[in-house]
């Protein structure tokens, strides 16, 4: 078993965003072309249904965390969301997907950004019903697919912040929040 972090990037009104997700990679079952394959295939082209196509997914890097040594591999991209129309938010505004596991507390959730969402999706503060459906479908057909013991041959996890060597918690469930977030800049350096 490996624990591999992935680091999902794109670039949306000159802003480069970027989402950081674990897995775990039972017996290395996929190798670094597989995981891109398995990322494009099954997050991307799930999600850029309704993003704007003013956000362009430019790259997805793999490195397992749990063996020290081992440098990333990366792929670029060229993949633009499907929506047309109006304009989309702004580059901090965001949908978000929480990630649910069996442990309760801070350590048991986890959470990513959706950015290029279209401006119409928001109302008071809170996502239209008919987003708030459309991305609540998002995180059934992610959870179906990533969850532990789902369709896939990947597990999502939720990263401990015990140490090194720590496996994260597998997630259990992707919730989408009914109130879009603000996807803040960490500094340099820090996080990623």
């Amino acid at each position: 078993m490996s624990e591999h972090r992935i680091t999902l990037t794109g670039l949306y009104w000159g802003n480069t965003i970027q989402n950081v997700v674990h897995v775990l990679n039972p017996d290395g079952a996929l190798d670094a072309p597989g995981i891109f394959t398995e990322f494009t295939n099954n997050w991307i082209n799930v999600i850029k249904a309704k993003q704007m196509n003013t956000f362009h997914w430019t790259s997805i890097t793999e490195q397992i965390v749990d063996t020290a040594g081992i440098p990333p591999n990366t792929t670029a991209l060229s993949i633009a969301g499907d929506g047309v129309g109006n304009e989309g938010l702004q580059s901090v505004l965001a949908v978000i997907l929480s990630f649910r596991t069996s442990f309760a507390g801070r350590a048991g959730r986890g959470r990513i950004y959706i950015a290029g969402v279209k401006a119409d999706a928001v109302e008071t503060n809170v996502l239209r019903p008919s987003t708030f459906t459309d991305y609540q479908t998002i995180a059934t057909t992610l959870t179906a697919r990533f969850k532990s013991g789902g369709s896939g041959p990947l597990t999502l996890l939720v990263r401990k912040h015990s140490g090194t060597g720590a496996l994260g918690h597998p997630v259990s469930d992707i919730i989408c929040r009914n109130r879009w977030g603000v996807q803040r800049r960490r500094n340099t350096g820090v996080g990623i």
